[in-house]
């Protein structure tokens, strides 16, 4: 079993998101200069698809 808190895969940093960026948890735009957690999500056929959350929405997931 895989500890989230601790599973690099899923939660990579905290940065700052791409202009235009959606936080997929909340569906609210990220904000110029707001602090998000960057992961990336399995999206089958092809590639892990990278994604934005809002910090606060990554703690209240996990």
């Amino acid at each position: 079993m895989v500890d989230n808190a601790t599973d690099a895969r899923q939660w990579e940093y905290t940065t700052f998101a791409p202009k235009g960026e959606q936080c997929p948890e909340c569906r609210r735009p990220i904000e110029s200069l707001e602090s998000v957690r960057r992961g990336t999500l399995q999206r089958p056929p092809g590639p892990p698809v990278v994604v934005y959350r809002h910090s606060a929405c990554t703690t209240e997931s996990e």
